[in-house]
């Protein structure tokens, strides 16, 4: 290979190192090259599968998970409050609970990327995508353990003191409110007391631990799906994909996010794939909070009949059943 030398004048041509065996060793050594690049795992392998081992079927999977992933944790941020309601935690130790996918993706989530980033990327992308169900599993296992609460079942027909009014059912609250305060002001003596400040600890733990795992498998997600991306389209496109992807980011309609990917056409094929998936993984939180919603007009034991509508501040909606 020769390439043109300015200082011995025009026309004149140098020769380039070739690169040694040792040097190709260590380059290899570094970047290695996979072996196996057929469609699926296990028995789920074979000719049919080999019709999705393309560029449009990687970015529709990528773009559909990035909208799965927004959704868990957009639902999740749209029942913190009733979470909060139902299991008596602060909002400073729910704050904690919200940081937990932060903290894992910046103490795990990136070593880890690292490290898998030089192995079968698309097969530890599918283990960070595994920490989806963990986490809505997590999530909606506080429900299964501890039920809906007795403050619920006393707002209904079937417990609410055999089918109690409405304004005795508040009267009995109260009661118990008063009893509460008690105990913050100072007689945390007493077993219930003790149940009272106790009783949130678990729960609490366990709702950190399942942002914590997601944290690490979206950390998996957006490192190392972003960069095998990269590394398998022509690199004069990566501007073009930037640009769009901001442009798409701060489009306030699909319709002009898709003008603006039409713009050109020598790579509009491409930018309309790169924005299938951004634009999926926008969908996500919509989604998620829109579920959230939907999750909340129900009671949180759907089987039972709430003497409250949901207008009332006692109301304590279905906030388990989205992860479920």
């Amino acid at each position: 290979m020769t390439e043109d030398n300015p200082s011995n004048g025009v026309g004149e041509k140098t020769k380039r190192p070739m690169p040694t065996t040792k040097e190709l060793e260590e380059l290899y050594r570094h970047h290695p090259l996979t072996e196996d690049t057929t469609c699926g795992i296990g028995v789920f392998r074979g000719p049919w599968f080999q019709k999705f081992s393309n560029e449009k079927a990687y970015v529709c999977i990528y773009g559909f998970l990035g909208c799965m992933f927004s959704a868990c944790f957009s639902y999740f941020n749209g029942t913190i409050t009733t979470v909060e309601k139902r299991f008596k935690i602060p909002s400073k130790i729910s704050g904690m609970i919200m940081v937990g996918n932060d903290f894992s993706s910046l103490v795990i989530g990136l070593v880890l990327s690292y490290y898998a980033g030089k192995k079968h990327r698309p097969r530890w992308m599918g283990a960070g995508i595994f920490t989806v169900v963990i986490y809505c599993a997590l999530t909606a296992l506080p429900h299964f353990i501890y039920g809906s609460g007795e403050d619920a079942l006393a707002l209904t027909a079937e417990y609410g003191r055999d089918g109690l009014s409405n304004r005795t059912v508040g009267s009995f609250n109260l009661e118990k409110d008063v009893k509460k305060s008690m105990c913050n002001i100072g007689n945390a003596t007493e077993d219930g007391c003790r149940f009272e400040k106790e009783g949130a600890n678990m729960p609490a733990i366990i709702f950190f631990s399942a942002n914590f795992i997601a944290g690490i498998g979206g950390a998996l997600y957006h490192t190392i799906g972003m960069s095998y991306m990269d590394d398998n389209i022509e690199k004069h496109k990566i501007p073009f994909l930037i640009i769009h992807l901001i442009e798409i980011r701060t489009s306030i309609t699909p319709s002009s996010a898709v003008e603006q990917l039409n713009t050109t056409s020598a790579l509009a094929d491409y930018a309309t794939e790169a924005g299938l998936s951004h634009f999926l993984r926008l969908l996500g939180p919509a989604i998620g909070y829109s579920l959230a919603s939907l999750s909340l007009e129900f009671f949180i034991s759907p089987t039972l009949t709430p003497l409250i509508g949901t207008k009332d501040p006692r109301w304590l909606g279905a906030w388990w059943s989205g992860n479920a």
